[in-house]
């Protein structure tokens, strides 16, 4: 998802893209993953590269992912970038996506789960290849395991409690996070909320471009 950000970015910044438990390349979890699990392997990764503070960023369920790691590890995080995130489940829709991506996370389901996946966020046919062999490369456990996670997860209530610089990214056109969106903006009225014109969920790679400008622009304001 993030290929476009590790080519542009990587210019300017250290990138670090980080696979998890049991997704493409990363060995499966002997227990069932949780985000706390995550927020802990995202720090462990920074102690074994000798990185005291990183700014996570995290798209849709991965925004969930960062805001965990700012809630468990504060002093850990320069600033965070959740993009088309939401902070916990409470409508029928999104409820329902997420239950429909859990119910095809099982051995019989994984292959359309993949391409399903892959078709909503590809721009190109080489993406659309790469994101497909790469889904089904994850081990469909683990898979399940964060898709009931992302529905049970809620950090709404700690919001406020955060401290470090935050950054939230919104598709202008993604209209089933408008909610997510008011909830942000009532719970953490210091974060920055930037809305892309014209863009629908998929940001990192179908905004790619004025992502990475905003992302540019958030790490020279707090100086990374």
């Amino acid at each position: 998802m993030f290929y476009k950000q590790a080519i542009d970015l990587s210019r300017q910044f250290r990138v670090i893209l980080m696979e998890l438990r049991g997704h493409a390349g990363s060995d499966v979890s002997k227990k069932p993953l949780s985000y706390p699990i995550v927020a802990d392997d995202i720090c462990h990764l920074m102690d074994s590269l000798n990185l005291y503070r990183a700014v996570v960023a995290g798209y849709s369920m991965g925004g969930q992912i960062a805001l965990e790691f700012a809630r468990r590890y504060p002093e850990r995080a320069y600033g965070i970038i959740p993009i088309s995130a939401f902070s916990e489940v409470c409508d029928a829709r999104l409820r329902m996506e997420l239950s429909m991506a859990l119910k095809f996370a099982q051995p019989a389901g994984m292959q359309t789960l993949a391409l399903a996946l892959a078709v909503a966020n590809a721009d190109s046919r080489r993406a659309l290849r790469n994101m497909y062999l790469s889904g089904m490369r994850c081990h469909v456990r683990n898979v399940a395991d964060l898709f009931g996670e992302a529905i049970r997860y809620r950090c709404s209530d700690d919001l406020s409690s955060m401290r470090m610089p935050i950054q939230l990214v919104f598709g202008e056109k993604d209209r089933r996070l408008l909610r997510y969106r008011e909830i942000f903006r009532n719970c953490l009225p210091q974060a920055t909320q930037v809305v892309i014109p014209g863009a629908h969920h998929q940001v990192p790679t179908r905004a790619a471009e004025t992502l990475n400008e905003e992302i540019c622009r958030f790490l020279r304001a707090i100086d990374v």
